[in-house]
């Protein structure tokens, strides 16, 4: 999965699902002043719910609305905000859970309604039973 934003630069490379629906992930994250990579978990049905308020976001342009990954284990929070207008005010925290200390890299960052499409379209893909 790939965001890029004013703001944030993001990149969320996923393995397959194991047998209890865990996907390896590996977050490369650009902002302004800091870059970094980790890799974390992540459930697949924090994705599947990503998904879905993703997708309800962008049948509801005009309507204020949210959504929200957050990986069940600490790793990845991403929140989306969508006012009237269809700009997308955006919150981010990131954190390194298995290094000491865990640092947490936060911030903000904006988009506009265009963007759901295509970031759907890559969850979608990711979910996408293998054939």
């Amino acid at each position: 999965m790939r965001l890029r934003t004013h703001g944030l630069s993001l990149s969320l490379d996923f393995s397959p699902p194991n047998a209890e629906d865990w996907l390896a992930c590996h977050v490369t994250v650009q902002v302004p002043g800091f870059s970094g990579t980790f890799p974390c978990r992540v459930w697949r049905s924090d994705l599947e719910s990503f998904h879905r308020q993703l997708v309800r976001m962008g049948e509801q342009i005009g309507v204020p609305s949210a959504a929200d990954l957050t990986s069940t284990d600490p790793g990845i929070d991403l929140h989306f905000s969508m006012n009237r207008a269809g700009r997308i005010e955006g919150g981010y925290a990131f954190q390194n859970f298995d290094s000491t200390g865990r640092p947490t890299l936060s911030g903000v960052f904006a988009m506009d309604q265009s963007y759901l499409p295509g970031l759907a379209a890559q969850i979608a893909e990711l979910l996408r039973p293998e054939a």
